[in-house]
C-alpha cells in the first residue's frame, strides 16, 4: 500500500504501520484451469506449441521471399517477432528470457509481444517444450505458456481498436508520419550499474573499470535496439 507523506505530498512513499501479522492461507495457490489442462495433456499441448513455432517460421520465410520479389530490404534474420499468451498470474513475463525471448510489451489477459533475439529457430523455446513433453526438469512451466499466436492474428492483439478498424485502409506504398514510443527493458533492468569506487582503488584502475562498464552498457543497448522495430508486414 502506498500513501503520500504529509511533509512531501508530491512524493509517493510506502506506508509503514504496525500490527499483528495475518497468517498466510493454508494450501497451495489454486492453479488456473487452463494451466492445469495443459499440464495433464503434455503431448497435446507441447505438439500444439511446436506446430505454432513451425508455422511462425514458415510465415517469416514466406514474408522474406515476398519482400525480395518486391525488391524491399530484408528483415533481420536474427530477430523474429512472436506473440504469446501466458498464465497472467503464475508466469513472470521476464522469465521468457530463459526461453530466448525478449519482452517488448505486456498486454492484457497475459498476451506478450516479444522477439527471439539471436535465436532465429526458437531453439531455446523448443528445448523447454521438449522437456515439458518428456516430464524433464525445467519444462513444467511450459504449461503456463497457453498459446503462440499465428501471424495473421497478431494485429488484433498489437493494435488499438481505432487502428484495427482502419488497418485494411493502410497501403504499403503510402507514406505515413507516426510517433512511436518503445520501452525496451521491462521492469527489471538488464544494464549494469555504474561502478562504485573501491576503498584505496587507484585512479588508473577505477578509470579502467569505468571504461569497461561503458563498453558493456553500449553493447547491451545496441543488441536490444537492433531487435526493436515496427513493420506492418511482420504483424499481418
Amino acid at each position: 500500500m502506498v500513501k503520500s507523506s504529509q511533509g512531501f505530498p508530491h512524493i509517493q512513499l510506502r506506508l509503514t504501520t504496525e500490527g499483528t501479522a495475518s497468517p498466510a492461507p493454508s494450501g497451495a495457490r489454486k492453479q488456473n484451469p487452463q494451466t492445469a489442462a495443459n499440464l495433464s495433456d503434455r503431448q497435446g499441448h507441447g505438439k500444439r506449441l511446436k506446430s505454432s513455432i513451425d508455422s511462425l517460421i514458415s510465415y517469416w520465410e514466406d514474408t522474406q521471399e515476398k519482400r525480395e520479389e518486391e525488391e524491399k530490404p530484408p528483415l533481420p534474420e536474427t530477430v523474429k517477432p512472436i506473440v504469446l499468451q501466458i498464465d497472467p498470474i503464475a508466469f513472470d513475463a521476464e522469465d521468457l528470457r530463459k526461453y530466448g525471448i525478449e519482452v517488448i510489451a505486456e498486454l492484457e489477459d497475459g498476451y506478450i509481444v516479444g522477439a527471439s533475439v539471436n535465436d532465429p529457430d526458437f531453439s531455446k523455446l523448443r528445448e523447454k517444450i521438449e522437456k515439458f513433453i518428456k516430464e524433464e526438469t525445467g519444462g513444467k512451466k511450459v504449461s503456463e505458456i497457453w498459446d503462440i499466436l499465428e501471424s495473421i492474428r497478431r494485429p488484433d492483439y498489437i493494435l488499438s481498436q481505432g487502428l484495427i478498424e482502419h488497418w485494411d485502409l493502410v497501403k504499403d506504398n503510402d507514406i505515413y508520419t507516426i510517433d512511436v514510443g518503445i520501452a525496451c527493458l521491462g521492469t527489471k533492468s538488464q544494464l549494469p550499474n555504474y561502478p562504485q569506487r573501491n576503498p584505496d582503488e587507484s585512479d588508473e584502475k577505477y578509470a579502467i573499470r569505468i571504461n569497461s562498464w561503458i563498453q558493456k552498457r553500449q553493447l547491451k543497448e545496441r543488441d536490444f535496439l537492433n531487435g526493436c522495430w515496427v513493420n506492418k508486414s511482420i504483424m499481418e
